[in-house]
């Protein structure tokens, strides 16, 4: 059961052939269709249709699936007639894509893509390659309708796959979720820049699928935000692309800048991820009347933090994670079976918290955003359980494994989900609130750090 549900990528991505870098709101109703005409336009026609298509911007909710918090999907159709799928939402990568027809049933069990069925269907003779920390999947490129709820790019670019390694759930996992009705990710739609498809070298990259609703003027604005907790603080996880949802957060949203890749030279591709700069990492107790400052470690230079919603787990050096599970003030060991730290099941009661330092500018700030998460919510129990029985828990901040060990900190939905997140494609930043009803996912910006002692 537990390696079901930590079932995480451990890294953003990479693709295959790519050459490596260095890392350094209101609900609007969105039921109204989109059409968009396929026929040639003459240039008249195409500054009506473009002013035509700002007319109809609009932002769209998609409700989100959570998968036991593992990851967060969302219904897809690709193709003419609809072909549906449930994918992956990840903004730690770019590429959309779903199995295709080839790929053998042992290796995608649930909906495959037949092309023969899909009259817009076109073949772009691209390789598609790309590799995720726990898992891989390879195929081609190639063209469709892609509809996600009301919004509809007719000639959207992905990847059709044939082959896949440890990415959709398999074997006796598999048939349960096929008997029980259960929802399971059948592909992944990346929500990150374009920089980031998996194209191979010396293609140029294309725009994802949130990105052409901004070129084509179908959302009012170039944005989309997640939240996990609805206005009552129940779990009830969205997306929203081109708007932000006022009564999904407290308080005010405090942005901070993404990173721009270290080592591309392409405008169009100097963005990659959704990284933000880290400054440092800190743990707090919490009392009735006020904090105290049990750990403090600030970082002599800024590193990547990656705001990654397909990873379940979140991720820092074996240092830095050992630091922090040294002043937790739990009893605690490796437990190299599963990669992970085996903690006592004490800390669901705990009062600390775990605090990242994100600065909001490119180097360390004076005035930096912090982001608080309890610690009790970020435990994994070994199996379903009572609180009162002794078992073993896990801690879901884990260190890099030795292969992939890095100084970048990825942050994955075992964290992400107590925020509420904006990211914004037009401005190049991240916006950060808190929930309603969450406790914990804390932003406190410094100017109101004096009210925490």
């Amino acid at each position: 059961m537990l390696q079901h549900l930590i079932r995480a990528w451990i890294i953003a991505w990479f693709c295959i052939s790519a050459t490596a870098l260095t890392i350094p709101a209101r609900r609007t109703d969105s039921s109204n269709t989109i059409r968009l005409s396929l026929t040639a336009e003459t240039a008249t026609n195409t500054r009506s249709n473009r002013f035509h298509r700002r007319n109809q911007a609009h932002p769209y909710t998609i409700p989100l699936h959570d998968q036991h918090h593992v990851e967060y999907l969302a219904n897809i159709s690709v193709g003419t007639p609809s072909q549906y799928f449930m994918v992956s939402v990840d903004t730690g990568s770019a590429d959309l894509w779903v199995p295709f027809t080839d790929c053998p049933q042992e290796q995608c069990p649930f909906t495959r893509f037949t092309s023969a069925k899909s009259s817009t269907y076109r073949d772009l003779n691209i390789t598609f390659e790309v590799q995720y920390g726990s898992g891989s999947a390879s195929g081609k490129y190639a063209t469709d309708v892609v509809s996600m709820g009301n919004a509809t790019i007719p000639k959207q670019q992905l990847g059709m796959v044939n082959d896949t390694d440890k990415i959709v759930p398999l074997g006796s996992y598999a048939r349960t979720i096929a008997l029980t009705g259960g929802l399971a990710p059948n592909g992944v739609m990346g929500f990150a820049f374009p920089g980031l498809t998996c194209v191979p070298k010396g293609t140029p990259s294309y725009n994802p699928f949130i990105f052409n609703l901004i070129q084509e003027n179908l959302i009012s604005e170039p944005l989309f935000s997640l939240s996990f907790y609805d206005a009552l603080g129940s779990s009830n996880a969205e997306l929203m692309m081109g708007g932000i949802d006022k009564s999904r957060y407290l308080g005010s949203i405090s942005y901070v800048p993404v990173t721009q890749l270290v080592g591309s030279y392409n405008p169009n591709e100097a963005y990659g991820y959704w990284m933000v700069n880290g400054q440092g990492v800190s743990i707090i107790d919490t009392f009735p009347n006020g904090t105290s400052l049990l750990h403090d470690q600030r970082f002599p230079y800024v590193r990547g933090i990656i705001f990654d919603t397909g990873t379940t787990l979140t991720y820092m050096d074996r240092d830095l994670a050992d630091s922090l599970m040294k002043n937790l003030n739990i009893d605690f060991h490796f437990d190299d079976d599963v990669g992970l730290y085996a903690v006592d099941c004490a800390i669901r009661n705990s009062t600390q918290q775990v605090e990242f330092q994100v600065s909001d500018r490119a180097n360390i700030s004076t005035t930096p955003v912090h982001i608080r998460i309890n610690v009790r919510q970020l435990f994994l129990p070994s199996k379903p359980s009572t609180k009162d029985e002794d078992e073993t828990c896990y801690f879901s901040i884990a260190a890099w494994p030795e292969d992939k060990s890095s100084s970048t900190i990825l942050l994955g939905n075992s964290l992400l989900r107590y925020l509420y997140l904006v990211f914004d494609m037009g401005n190049k930043r991240v916006g950060i609130a808190t929930p309603p009803g969450v406790q914990g996912g804390i932003i406190i910006p410094t100017t109101l750090m004096s009210l925490f002692p």
